[in-house]
């Protein structure tokens, strides 16, 4: 028992019947971590062990959220949990779309910010237009409202009509319902007229409308025929022609009769008073 011993924490040499008490007084005994991280630790370390090296020790986050956590924590703290980590655009939206494919990175946003950034700032995100209530990426809004909504205003190109209307609408507009869209002369003389005017065509000016014979004799032609059918072919040309005639040579009888009753005077002689001699 008086036969000298090594203390096994502090190294110190005892005699053999001190080094029991030694022990549970040595400030170089090993103690359970009191963060419970499973660490022995000598007694004179642990302060240094809970402050530096304790896997169990609470550290603030070095991304600055303002949390504290345990260090053994930390990692997935940093990667899963933190407001303040860098995530990817949940769109995919690039940092530059100057770059070649290849080499274009994915924007990263700070967790905290990124519901404001899918809403508002990220190109790549759904817009819905006004219009056709389509669902049109941000960057693409200004092509789609320009040349490929069905629903933007355009104006009807027939030349006088002013309407506007949706885009999907104009084609069948300008075929079948402008009023000013050229048709084919129902009547089959061959012009285009437009449709606003085709009934005055029809009925005062198309050569393809029918008529009825001037001289009464009841056939109902086109005006294109009317000259040939009183000339050769109307039954009643030459009974419109003596009456013409007969019309003619009474009209040139009477007039010779009245400038043979008129009595001859001298121009000197006639009155001057500029009214008409009496017969």
């Amino acid at each position: 028992n008086c036969r000298p011993a090594e203390c096994k924490f502090c190294k110190k040499v005892f005699v053999k019947k001190q080094l029991e008490t030694h022990h549970q007084e040595c400030e170089s005994r090993l103690q359970p971590c009191k963060n419970k991280c499973g660490a022995n630790v000598p007694l004179d370390q642990m302060e240094v062990h809970m402050r530096e090296t304790c896997v169990h020790r609470v550290v603030p986050c070095p991304l600055l959220c303002g949390l504290q956590v345990r260090e053994i924590n930390l990692g997935f703290h940093q990667q899963s949990e933190c407001v303040n980590r860098q995530r990817p655009c949940e769109y995919g939206c690039v940092e530059s779309e100057a770059v070649p494919e290849l080499e274009r990175v994915v924007t990263k946003v700070p967790s905290k910010l990124m519901s404001l950034h899918l809403k508002y700032d990220c190109p790549e995100r759904p817009v819905r237009c006004s219009l056709c209530l389509q669902d049109v990426k941000a960057k693409l809004t200004t092509v789609h409202d320009m040349q490929e909504c069905g629903k933007r205003p355009v104006s009807c190109r027939v030349e006088g009509c002013l309407r506007t209307l949706p885009f999907a609408e104009r084609e069948d507009h300008e075929r079948f319902h402008c009023r000013f869209r050229l048709i084919s002369c129902a009547q089959g003389c061959g012009e285009r007229i437009s449709f606003i005017h085709s009934g005055k065509h029809m009925n005062k000016q198309c050569p393809m409308r029918m008529l009825e014979c001037p001289l009464g004799c009841g056939v109902r032609l086109r005006q294109r025929d009317v000259e040939v059918h009183t000339s050769d072919e109307c039954i009643r040309r030459f009974s419109a022609t003596n009456s013409s005639s007969l019309s003619s040579g009474l009209l040139s009888r009477t007039l010779s009769k009245l400038s043979l009753s008129q009595p001859s005077t001298p121009a000197a002689s006639r009155p001057t008073t500029g009214k008409s001699p009496k017969y």
